[in-house]
Order: C-alpha cells, then sequence, then structure tokens
C-alpha cells in the first residue's frame, strides 16, 4: 500500500522509530496495543481481531460443531494440547497461527452457509497441516 509517506515521516507521527516501522512492514513484530488504533485510523481501516477474539471464536466453534479437543487440532494441525492452552487462556497463537486459524474459520463459516462455489463440503482443514 503506497499513501506517498515515508517510513521517517510516519514515525515521526506515531512517535516511533523508523525501526519501529521497517520491522511492522516486515511483519516481524506488531505495534503494540496503545498504538494500533493509530496506524490503523492513518491506514484508513479497523484493527484486526487480537489473537484472544480469535481462540474464542474457535472455541465457540468447536463447542457449536461438537468437536473434540483432537479433532479440531488434527484440522489444524497442531497437537491438542495447544489447542487446550489458547482455550484455557495460557497461550496465545503467535501471528502466522492467528491467520491460519482465521483461514479455518472463515472456510468453516462459508460451509456452514453452503457456499458450493467455493468449497467442496470437506471438513475444512488449514493449510499448512501437520501430524498432531
Amino acid at each position: 500500500m503506497d499513501l506517498g509517506v515515508s517510513q521517517r515521516q510516519l514515525a515521526r507521527r506515531l512517535g516511533v522509530s523508523k525501526r519501529s516501522v521497517e520491522l511492522w512492514e516486515r511483519d516481524e513484530v506488531g505495534p503494540g496495543r496503545e498504538l494500533m488504533l493509530l496506524v490503523t485510523g492513518f491506514l484508513g481501516y479497523e484493527a484486526e481481531r487480537s489473537a484472544e477474539s480469535v481462540v474464542s471464536e474457535l472455541a465457540a466453534y468447536r463447542r457449536a460443531n461438537r468437536l473434540t479437543l483432537a479433532e479440531l487440532s488434527r484440522r489444524l494441525g497442531v497437537h491438542a494440547t495447544v489447542v487446550a492452552r489458547w482455550e484455557s487462556g495460557q497461550r496465545v497463537p503467535k501471528r502466522p497461527m492467528t491467520r491460519r486459524v482465521k483461514e479455518f474459520l472463515q472456510i468453516a463459516r462459508a460451509q456452514q452457509v453452503g457456499s458450493p462455489r467455493l468449497y467442496d463440503g470437506a471438513a475444512p482443514r488449514c493449510s499448512r497441516s501437520r501430524r498432531p
């Protein structure tokens, strides 16, 4: 996205270092919660859902579909203890996994509304699945 603003100018506007902006752009780290509103306001869109809210949605999906932790974790390509720790609040998924969970939930929602153009009705799975 080219907004015609240099990294240095953006850093000055937000009160952070140019290095911080570089790291955000490379998705190595994200802005802190206090800066997220400023950044998203500057970019002109709403902040992404937090990892915690994604986990809450995932837990609700699991309960609504009567899936065990093992079944859900198999679909996500992670071990069941990982999902259990997310749901209990002991751990929070890192950014790449949060993206995978969002993708999983998006596919699951599309299947529930019956979108035959995109999905064939098979259980949703993450694209980079690993065996637990």
